[in-house]
């Protein structure tokens, strides 16, 4: 059973099918730590960028490499390297889904705070200005990493630094109760939080860009991008996102 027959076969309620191991879901890869809690959630995985070269481990999400972004050392093997003034990488065949966990590694050459401008774009989803971004421009909230929904709805956190020439691991979930995106940074639920119009829900269709956005030529993300997941069907917990961090040093899927 291949990652697409996987992902083709839903539930009655339109989710992937939950699978009791990783063998019965068809997948080859295991996670490097931390296994025996992250293997269960794995099948709701619905695209895996490594960052050693362009492909995704899960399904057939080729990304496109705009303006010769590198594969640098990273977190764990290779990064994706983006010079922060024209580089960005590119996903135009994502059949639409709903983004109910991102997460990810970064690693920005600047440091970055609530008063950093511009912006610089980690994920662009439909379009603009549906972003998630470090730093802040857009005259609404003061945040140091901000997801804007449209024109005027934010989520952002207040009060956070993040230093330059270091790796963070960000996580956002979405809660289907509270109706919005609790956003965790090592593994730690920021409750600093400002709901400014109150996002709905990331979908990815069209127009789906990591380090860039389509509108904007100012807003690229210096530094590197490492291990980006997103799971659709499924709400991540505390114990699983302190999991995939792992004291600081990853699990990572191979």
């Amino acid at each position: 059973m291949s990652g697409i027959m996987r992902l083709a076969e839903r539930g009655a309620n339109g989710y992937p099918k939950q699978y009791s191991s990783l063998a019965e879901a068809g997948f080859l890869q295991s996670w490097t730590a931390q296994n025996d809690i992250l293997e269960p959630i794995t099948p709701y995985l619905s695209a895996y960028w490594k960052g050693n070269d362009l492909n995704d481990s899960i399904d057939n999400h080729l990304l496109t490499n705009n303006n010769a972004v590198t594969f640098t050392n990273g977190k764990h093997g290779d990064a994706f390297t983006l010079n922060g003034s024209d580089q960005s990488l590119a996903l135009n065949s994502f059949t639409s889904i709903n983004v109910d966990g991102l997460s990810c590694w970064v690693n920005l050459n600047d440091t970055i705070t609530e008063d950093s401008s511009p912006s610089q774009c980690l994920f662009q989803y439909d379009g603009t200005p549906n972003v998630l971004s470090f730093g802040n421009s857009t005259g609404y909230v003061d945040s140091a990493l901000t997801l804007q929904d449209g024109s005027t709805k934010r989520t952002g956190i207040e009060g956070y630094t993040f230093n330059a020439n270091t790796y963070y691991h960000i996580v956002l979930i979405w809660s289907s109760a509270n109706a919005q995106y609790s956003i965790y940074i090592n593994s730690v639920l920021q409750t600093n939080v400002i709901n400014d119009g109150g996002c709905g829900r990331m979908t990815c269709g069209s127009d789906v860009l990591f380090g860039g956005r389509t509108d904007e030529e100012d807003r690229y993300l210096g530094g590197q991008i490492d291990e980006i997941a997103i799971w659709s069907g499924y709400e991540l917990s505390a114990s699983e996102v302190s999991a995939l961090y792992n004291s600081g040093t990853g699990a990572f899927l191979r």
